[in-house]
């Protein structure tokens, strides 16, 4: 999917916390969810729990 983030980025899902992926230089990210779960992705670095 396209994403918000710039190409290379690391984002992280805040809802969890070992769930990073790296954006694609294109912008591009994959991101699979199981069982309806909820995710919301935040730059890494930008959102500390």
């Amino acid at each position: 999917m396209n994403s918000p983030f710039n190409g290379n980025a690391r984002i992280c899902n805040i809802l969890k916390n070992d769930d990073c992926v790296n954006v694609g230089q294109n912008g591009q990210v994959d991101v699979t969810l199981n069982n309806g779960e909820a995710k919301v992705y935040v730059r890494e670095g930008d959102f500390k729990m």
